[in-house]
């Protein structure tokens, strides 16, 4: 499924495109590429995390938040490298569950959640950009309850991607992105020692999947007014400017493998446990100001 979308709006960029934007239209106001390009802004997201978990056990979570982030881009002709880094420590998300024992919770959840990654791009085209990435993904979650307890998941990703300048007019831009990310190496650290006498911490494998993502950059740009260029120069003025991007996400994570717990709850001892799959929806507008040079 996430193929065939990757695909499809490929297809769609490259008609949209071919229709807005003639070859060499607004060459002037907007050079085919800026080698490098620095961005500091934050995520403003909205996040639904589904288990599927077997009645009457549930466990769903939602929150708002403003995610800072910061990214550069260096490069020499039509190649691209840089990295990116975004996360935030200790926000909250409200939870509607259950407990092991299947009785009902509702509360809020504390959260910490970053992740890295390195970037590599490629022009294609004029109006096409290749993106490839490789990164690692953090989440520790403290799960209220009985007496509640923590978990760590972390895995690493592997991202492949399209850029498409859709659409150029004086100092605004119209982009469109789509991209598919492997999780690799999935895990999850549920850990009980901190919360209960003797709990037993237990590590398991998760099941990765792959997710998919669009973006619809607007760009709003302006050349460097103070900079001075050697007389016959080919360079192109800095340029800074603002860029709002509307985006959508989902990814999933696949079923554990299966361990024996041995933490003391009030019900009994836990026994075996599992990480059940589970899906994540991510819908929100990112807002940065870059310089381009």
């Amino acid at each position: 499924m996430p193929f065939c979308i990757f695909v499809i709006s490929f297809a769609l960029a490259f008609v949209q495109s071919s229709a807005k934007a003639e070859p060499g239209e607004f060459s002037q106001e907007f050079p085919a590429r800026y080698v490098n390009e620095f961005n500091l802004g934050f995520n403003f997201k909205s996040f639904e995390y589904i288990e599927s978990q077997t009645p009457p056990l549930r466990s769903e979570e939602r929150a708002q938040v403003f995610m800072p982030s910061i990214s550069g881009l260096w490069g020499r002709g039509k190649l691209q490298w840089g990295a990116r880094l975004e996360g935030l420590f200790n926000f909250n998300s409200q939870f509607t569950g259950t407990t092991f024992s299947g009785a009902d919770v509702r509360g809020t959840n504390q959260h910490s959640i970053w992740e890295a990654e390195a970037l590599l791009n490629y022009q294609l085209l004029e109006n096409y950009k290749a993106l490839f990435g490789f990164g690692y993904h953090y989440w520790d979650r403290f799960l209220n309850g009985e007496k509640g307890y923590r978990e760590i998941y972390t895995w690493y990703f592997l991202k492949l991607g399209l850029e498409v300048s859709c659409y150029k007019i004086n100092s605004f831009e119209f982009l469109a992105r789509v991209s598919l990310r492997q999780m690799l190496m999935g895990k999850i650290n549920i850990i009980f020692s901190e919360t209960y006498s003797g709990g037993d911490d237990t590590e398991l494998d998760l099941g990765n999947k792959m997710g998919y993502q669009f973006e619809f950059p607007i760009r709003w740009q302006w050349p460097s007014q103070n900079q001075k260029l050697p007389s016959g120069s080919d360079q192109e003025p800095t340029r800074r400017g603002i860029e709002a991007t509307p985006w959508y996400a989902y990814s999933e994570i696949g079923e554990s493998n299966i361990k024996y717990n041995s933490t003391q709850l009030s019900s009994g001892v836990l026994g075996s446990i599992r990480e059940p799959a589970s899906r994540t929806q991510e819908l929100g507008i990112r807002l940065a100001f870059f310089t381009r040079y």
